[in-house]
């Protein structure tokens, strides 16, 4: 059985000045993934990696457009509605507020809560209630954000446990694993953990603003994290005993969307991991096609983008010092009394010097 993991999706209402504003491509995103799972009838369940949506949408105009991408992601959860796979979902504690909102009947697609899909609420669109675009996809039923799933494949029992925006280090649920000693757990992570292998960038975070993989992890097989939109090849990582001191592979999917000019968002297709539990836990890269990028992207607006932020750096554009001028003046007829010219041409200046004079005078 196969479990296809969705990178960072970024839906977004309009598109960055970076774009030719080809806002469709956030349903273009979706056709790819719902292209790729209609392709390959192993793939039982689908699960996002959180940042669903970029923002919210905030007026009636924007919320028509995230009618289309509800559409289609109802679209893909029948998909896998339709191949019957059996599974157990284990529920998160329902928060009392929103516990009329769970819908009678859910599709199987899942999701992680990212970090933006928390900002933003849409208090203006939809009255008394304080939630997001993300929000309304749990309520519709369209997805599902529980605390894990369990299922059973080719004899071995599968936990994949969904540890939302600010949740790497929750452990496993103690209560799973009582179920079966056997079983194979499988960690999804929204949130920006450090890796031996994590980019050097990682080297200017500052404390508290990620995790170490070391320790949340090493209680789990696999751990797949979102958030970051570069992917990271699968590493094994020794838990120190926070978490547990087994080894877990570590791998990064990398975004579906792309988000700014930046050397890793400059390509013409977005990041997935395909999980394959038929012989044990095998995974892959998977690369669905986008727009190709040089369609996508607006060159020239990103050139001048560039040229601005070079001239502010160089401080080319403006300062906020005041030099200091040295005004002289110097009556004009004085300078050409001095010139080194024949005596009329002198005479025919001043002249034609003092009619202005006059003139103005007159007007005045």
């Amino acid at each position: 059985m196969k479990v296809l993991f969705v990178g960072d999706l970024h839906l977004r209402e309009r598109e960055l000045s970076t774009t030719k504003g080809l806002v469709q491509t956030s349903s273009d995103m979706l056709d790819g993934i719902i292209e790729f799972v209609e392709n390959d009838t192993d793939i039982k369940f689908v699960i996002f990696e959180g940042d669903i949506q970029h923002d919210t949408p905030k007026s009636q105009r924007t919320l028509r457009e995230t009618t289309i991408w509800k559409s289609k992601l109802s679209k893909l959860g029948s998909i896998i509605a339709e191949r019957g796979a059996k599974f157990i979902v284990v529920p998160r504690e329902q928060d009392d507020e929103l516990s009329d909102k769970t819908p009678p009947k859910q599709l199987p697609l899942f999701s992680l809560v990212g970090n933006h899909d928390i900002e933003k609420k849409l208090k203006s669109v939809y009255k008394g209630y304080n939630y997001t675009f993300f929000d309304d996809l749990l309520y519709t039923g369209t997805l599902q954000n529980p605390r894990g799933i369990l299922f059973k494949d080719s004899g071995k029992v599968y936990y994949i446990q969904f540890n939302n925006y600010g949740e790497a280090d929750m452990p496993i649920d103690d209560s799973v694993k009582q179920l079966d000693p056997n079983i194979k757990y499988i960690k999804v992570l929204h949130d920006t953990v450090k890796a031996p292998t994590s980019p050097n960038w990682f080297s200017l975070l500052g404390d508290g603003e990620y995790y170490v993989a070391e320790d949340i992890l090493g209680d789990c097989d696999l751990a797949i994290c979102g958030h970051i939109h570069e992917p990271l090849a699968p590493v094994v990582v020794r838990g120190n005993g926070k978490m547990g001191t087994g080894q877990t592979i570590f791998l990064q999917t990398g975004s579906m969307g792309r988000t700014s000019f930046t050397d890793d968002n400059m390509r013409d297709f977005g990041y997935c991991t395909l999980m394959d539990t038929s012989d044990g836990i095998n995974v892959r890269e998977v690369k669905i096609p986008l727009m190709d990028k040089e369609d996508y992207f607006n060159w020239k607006q990103i050139h001048l983008n560039n040229t601005k932020k070079e001239a502010i750096k160089k401080g080319q554009m403006f300062s906020l010092d005041f030099g200091q001028v040295e005004i002289n003046h110097t009556d004009p007829k004085d300078d050409i009394r001095q010139l080194d010219i024949e005596e009329d041409v002198k005479e025919n200046c001043l002249n034609a010097i003092n009619k202005v004079d006059n003139d103005e005078n007159e007007e005045e």
